[in-house]
């Protein structure tokens, strides 16, 4: 068993039961659901301006997945679907990133001892470059 996400949109509030309806003959046990929520379209799909977007976690055995696939590619309720591998950790799942701190460092003046005037980094100059 893997652990799959599917994201989708569907015609209609009955569509999430669909959806879940069809992974189970296909033996995925649902992990996680998200709410369903109607949502505008960006542009018109098949003659719809709104649709109901969902999502949902479930383990499947990864060679189903290509039958589940197909099989969800047939159902006219289905406007829009994405089966992804693995899905994307919450936030309470993310391992916490260390982030360096910052090394303050005082402005060049302040970093200096000592103020050196033209003629002395002229000098200096002179010596790096062998003249």
């Amino acid at each position: 068993m893997k652990l799959y996400e599917i994201s989708f949109l569907v015609k209609d509030e009955e569509g999430m039961k669909k959806v879940i309806d069809e992974l189970g003959r296909f033996g995925a046990e649902i992990v996680f659901s998200g709410e369903l929520e109607s949502i505008k379209l960006a542009y018109p799909i098949r003659h719809l301006n709104s649709a109901y977007f969902g999502y949902l976690h479930f383990n499947l055995d990864p060679l189903k997945i290509n039958d589940l696939n197909e099989a969800l590619k047939l159902k006219a309720e289905f406007v829009r679907f994405l089966i992804v591998t693995p899905p994307i950790p919450s936030q309470e799942q993310r391992p916490r990133e260390r982030l360096a701190k910052p090394v303050e460092r005082p402005p060049f003046a302040e970093r200096s001892n000592t103020l050196l005037s033209n003629e002395v980094l002229e000098e200096k100059l002179g010596e790096i470059l062998g003249g």
